[in-house]
This record gives structure tokens, sequence and C-alpha cells, in this order.
């Protein structure tokens, strides 16, 4: 950055706690436009990637940018741009790990999550195959994982569908149980894995 730039971005700074708000708004833009992608980029790989279904990295970052232009104290201005830098990055790594923690005190907990979507995948039900499996049986933490995944289910019919292909039922025999034709209970099946996308490993 050449000097002229690093001028700039000082007037920007002192900008950011001017009591005008039309030239604290002007500042915040430029500022983002400069340190926003950078921004991006750091939430991106600070958060774990099983939660990446469940946290929005650009969500957290203009969070974090909030956060930081409402903090700007005209008192307590912030010295050069590696200084806003930091703070920004701080307040941003500080946001990521708030969402974490909260998404791990849930009942939902993401790693139980993983691993029961891991006991669906080895013994192929992940809802789409055409045929039943074989029967095999399933480890006991792991069943009571799944269990909970698809009480987790929006409606009554969609946990029995769940819970028939669990048991191994084709889906011509699951169309004959409820009524329909196996075309509803190839979209229902869809819909039973939307419901379960948000919580597989990317």
């Amino acid at each position: 950055m050449d000097d002229h730039t690093a001028g700039s971005m000082t007037i920007l700074i002192d900008d950011l706690a001017s009591p005008e708000s039309d030239i604290r708004d002007e500042a915040a833009r430029r500022i983002w436009e400069r340190y926003g992608p950078r921004l991006l980029n750091l939430v991106r790989d600070r958060i774990d990637r099983r939660l990446h279904a469940r946290i929005d990295a650009e969500d957290v970052a203009q969070s974090a940018y909030l956060s930081f232009c409402a903090r700007q104290d005209p008192e307590r201005p912030l010295g050069d741009r590696v200084e806003l830098w930091r703070f920004l990055a701080h307040i941003a790594v500080r946001k990521v790990c708030n969402a974490a923690n909260h998404h791990r005190a849930t009942m939902r907990d993401y790693r139980r999550e993983a691993a029961a979507i891991d006991v669906l995948q080895t013994r192929g039900l992940d809802f789409g195959i055409p045929e039943p499996c074989d029967g095999t049986a399933t480890e006991p933490d792991g069943a009571a994982v799944v269990a909970e995944m698809i009480d987790s289910l929006p409606t009554e019919e969609l946990r029995r569908i769940a819970l028939w292909r669990l048991e191994g039922r084709s889906n011509s025999e699951i169309a004959k149980l409820i009524g329909r034709t196996v075309r509803s209970v190839e979209i229902k099946l869809q819909r039973i894995r939307a419901c379960l996308s948000v919580h597989s490993i990317d």
C-alpha cells in the first residue's frame, strides 16, 4: 500500500468516529470495500467444515463488521490500518467462536449428527437407494442418534417412511403401505434427504 492510500485509510479510520452520520457511513462503506473480502476469507477459514451448513460466513463477517463500526470511540481512535485489521479480525474470530459454541450447546450437537450420517451411509441408508438394505445391525449409540434425527422430521408420515427405509423396506412396499405411487414415495424421500442435508459433512 503506498503512502497516499495509507494516508487515505488513516483518514477513513478517523471518519468512523465522526459525529456526522454521513461521514461515518461513507467511511464504513469504503473500509468494507477494502477489507470485506479479506474478512470473509478469514471467517470461512475459521468455521469448522462440519458447521458450514449451519453458519453463514457472510452473515458472520457482516455482523463482525457492524460490531467493529459500532465500537469506534472518538476518544480512543485506532492508530493505523494494522491496528484496524487486528481489531476487526479479533471481533470476527470471536463471532465465529460464539456461533460454534451455540451450535455445540444445542441438543442436536453437530458432531453427533455427523456420526449419525456416517451410520446411515455405512449401511446404505441414505434414503435414496431403490432396494432394501441387507439388515446389518446398527451400533447402539449410532441407532439412538439416527432415531433422534428421524424424530426431527417435520411430519409423522415422513418419520414413518424414514423408519420403513431404515428397516429395509423398498419404495414399492412403502407406496403400498401409504396408498401412494412409487413416484410419490420418491418425492417424499427427497424431502427427507433435504431435511437431513443440513447435518451432513461437506
